[in-house]
């Protein structure tokens, strides 16, 4: 086995990890607390002084800075933020502020400059921060897990003659790359709008069709999947009913870890779970109509 990688087996291993990852997370004494937005106001401010100075480089390291700054926040201590970093997103990912960094960057380049600017990176739709601006805690490293910690049974290989080739005892393992916490939150940040829209319409959607309406969302593991939807409805005010019920997998059928989901928010029982979910289905409707 490969430095950096670890084989985990057993079906409840990820359930443990994603609680770790989402609602587990380490809780902050006051002092520390203060710290932790202090550093992420600090951070906020040299973001905002990028964009000012259409530094696209800077501005895209510090963006991704913040949302793992971010992660060690609680969401109530932590929303006046969020909120300006989804507004920042949406300016650096407009036209008009990529042109203009462009210009800067070539006014740089002419003869005569003091500074000559770092390399630009290509023009995507997602900014792509330099790993070098990411907390070393923020990096996880790829996780072995068995199929079944997936959540999904994985068939043994068939030989030509029908027989399998592996034992009917043996589980093939997959490799999961799992995105660190404040990736997964400045992706929350971003479904969670698109969410309030399909209550709206009294519809609901796959995790294909969220990437269809979300066009730079990557593609994600399930754990991911369970932890981005645990993360948007972290982010609810009391009360409010759960935007992750709408999500489905085939023809609107509940999504496989909403069960987890239920019992990770305190919204009820995991055995009932098909009851909560058509429950909470026909709530989230009702409470984004008008709103």
């Amino acid at each position: 086995m490969t430095p950096g990688r670890v084989a985990l087996s057993g079906g409840g291993s990820w359930i443990n990890r994603l609680r770790s990852r989402t609602i587990g997370r380490e809780v902050h004494n006051p002092g520390q607390l203060a710290v932790a937005i202090g550093g992420l106001n600090t951070t906020m401010a040299e973001l905002k002084r990028a964009v000012r100075d259409y530094d696209q480089v800077g501005a895209a390291d510090l963006y991704a800075l913040a949302w793992h700054k971010a992660a060690d926040i609680p969401v109530s201590a932590s929303r006046e933020q969020r909120r300006a970093l989804r507004e920042i997103r949406e300016t650096i990912d407009s036209q008009a502020w990529k042109q203009r960094s462009r210009e800067e960057a070539a006014k740089s380049q002419q003869p005569g400059s003091a500074v000559a600017p770092p390399p630009q990176p290509k023009t995507t739709r997602r900014a792509k921060p330099q790993r070098s601006a990411r907390p070393e805690s923020a990096t996880r490293p790829p996780i072995r897990q068995s199929a079944s910690d997936q959540g999904r049974a994985l068939e043994p290989r068939q030989s030509r003659s029908g027989a399998s080739s592996q034992p009917a005892s043996e589980e093939r393992e997959v490799v999961v790359e799992l995105m660190p916490l404040g990736e997964l939150l400045e992706i929350a940040s971003q479904v969670r709008p698109v969410l309030t829209r399909i209550a709206r319409d009294g519809a609901l959607v796959t995790w294909s069709g969220l990437r269809q309406r979300i066009h730079d969302l990557p593609r994600l593991s399930l754990e991911d999947q369970a932890a981005v939807l645990v993360l948007v409805d972290e982010d609810c005010d009391g009360g409010e009913p759960l935007l992750s019920a709408l999500v489905t997998v085939g023809n609107g059928q509940m999504h496989p870890h909403f069960p987890v989901i239920v019992e990770f928010l305190g919204r009820g029982d995991a055995k009932q779970a098909r009851t909560v979910w058509s429950y909470e289905v026909l709530k989230v409707r009702q409470w984004w109509r008008h709103r």
